[in-house]
């Protein structure tokens, strides 16, 4: 999974990029491995993911994300939705 933020923090928006960086020893040594799965690995990983896992990884997300906000304690918050 944290390869997946990974990808996505660097901008990746297809599996099939993490040809990119595949040797890349920063990421390798940010995920803590000696060499990064391939994208038939990473794609047979996703398929056993089941909706109660998605459903478990939103209800954190969000969780994390209201706790911080109340950590924050902001006057005003602004959300910005980009639709295409």
């Amino acid at each position: 999974m944290l390869l997946l933020i990974l990808h996505l923090i660097m901008g990746y928006r297809r599996l099939r990029d993490l040809d990119y960086y595949q040797d890349d020893p920063l990421v390798k040594r940010l995920l803590g491995l000696q060499r990064l799965p391939n994208v038939a690995t990473v794609s047979r990983a996703l398929r056993t993911v089941d909706q109660k896992a998605i459903d478990k990884v939103r209800s954190l997300v969000r969780d994390l994300v209201v706790q911080r906000l109340q950590q924050l304690s902001l006057a005003r918050l602004t959300l910005d939705f980009d639709v295409p």
